[in-house]
């Protein structure tokens, strides 16, 4: 063998080489382009399509969102919106002798479509649906020194208000893992259970 042809065989085994360190590269940037495309697909197959009065949004467990230029936004519930099912977590209200059912501060009414998003109610006369874990014992006391409480009974919604040790709520709903309760000042919202222990029994007369 001449010196050409071992320059030759050389190249070919270098050739060889890098074509067969490439390709397994090349086959796990394939597999994961693939697995990125099943997950975006499957996400957005999650989120519904929802039109109201010509304006076009998302909804997904409980949320709706807008197109903006950066990807979706989420954005409060359009009134008139229509789903087909209440998220898991979903609790009900009766107020002046019409149910309402209440997810993440949104209310809905059933209507033949589904659930249609309604105006919030006046509540002074109201009474909610309850776990019967927590049908007698209608108060928790606060547990740690500060406690969130969220829009919505889980860690994607916003917090809205805080709560403090030895604070006494009453239980107005609850949601698997979370209570809806009335707050201090007036206002309501949804508290993680492992963070409250039920208290007292509601006086009856």
């Amino acid at each position: 063998m001449n010196r050409y042809q071992r320059i030759g065989c050389s190249l070919a085994l270098i050739v060889a080489f890098i074509i067969g360190s490439a390709a397994p590269a090349v086959a796990q940037e394939s597999r994961n382009a693939s697995r990125h495309y099943r997950q975006t697909h499957q996400a957005r197959a999650k989120h519904v399509p929802v039109v109201v009065r010509g304006h076009r949004y998302s909804y997904r467990d409980g949320i709706f969102y807008r197109k903006g230029l950066r990807g979706y936004i989420a954005v409060q519930a359009p009134l008139g919106a229509v789903i087909v099912s209440l998220p898991i977590g979903s609790h009900t209200v009766v107020a002046g002798g019409t149910r309402y059912h209440v997810y993440g501060g949104v209310y809905y009414r059933h209507i033949p479509e589904g659930y249609a998003v309604v105006k919030k109610p006046y509540l002074g006369d109201a009474y909610c649906s309850t776990n019967r874990e927590y049908e007698v014992l209608g108060k928790v006391m606060v547990i740690p020194r500060i406690l969130n409480v969220r829009e919505g009974p889980g860690k994607r919604h916003p917090i809205i208000h805080k709560v403090y040790r030895d604070d006494t709520l009453r239980i107005i709903g609850r949601a698997p893992g979370w209570v809806y309760v009335d707050l201090p000042y007036g206002e309501s919202g949804w508290v993680m259970t492992k963070y409250v222990t039920p208290v007292g029994l509601f006086a009856k007369g």
